[in-house]
């Protein structure tokens, strides 16, 4: 967005359409030896009101639909007005049911944690955030979760403390909600 503003001619698209994409949000774990992954395919997005005009302060908008790392309908809304000096914007969006492992690529390499089973039924939410707050709602429905702690100095045997934490987080976490 800030390179798009700082651009010296006028920049002014009503509405932009992307079809059957592939789109992948990769995040590095300073203390991971590789980038955690999440990608979205057969993506379709539409933006509009795409301007550097600062005389026509509109509405941005995204819609989108994918298949959340090609298993799960995936729907997202995001809207912020332009230039918006704390940078303000909303989303909401919805993740159908899918096996919850499939968030591995992810969690592995960000928060060294594995989903050894479970399945997500659903999840719904809504938030608004700008540079310095974030605030929303989750709702996440999900059925017979089962997650280890990863050792990241040693995944293949994970240590005594490791197995401990695991037994631990499992204890804590309820297996499944209404």
């Amino acid at each position: 967005t800030e390179m798009m503003y700082r651009y010296p001619g006028k920049l002014q698209i009503d509405t932009l359409h992307i079809l059957n994409s592939r789109i992948v949000y990769l995040e590095h774990n300073r203390d991971a030896q590789k980038a955690g992954k999440i990608f979205f395919d057969k993506a379709v997005l539409t933006l509009t009101n795409i301007t550097n005009d600062s005389l026509n302060a509109s509405v941005f908008k995204l819609k989108g639909r994918s298949l959340l790392m090609g298993k799960s309908r995936f729907t997202v809304e995001l809207t912020t007005k332009h230039f918006n000096r704390l940078g303000t914007f909303q989303v909401k969006g919805f993740i159908d049911e899918m096996p919850v492992s499939a968030f591995n690529p992810m969690l592995e390499e960000s928060a060294f944690v594995t989903i050894k089973s479970g399945r997500l039924e659903k999840i719904e939410f809504s938030f608004y955030a700008n540079q310095h707050m974030a605030a929303g709602d989750l709702i996440m429905i999900y059925d017979s979760l089962n997650l280890a702690i990863l050792n990241p100095s040693n995944k293949d045997n994970p240590g005594f403390k490791t197995i401990v934490q695991t037994w631990l987080l499992n204890q804590l976490i309820i297996d499944s909600n209404p």
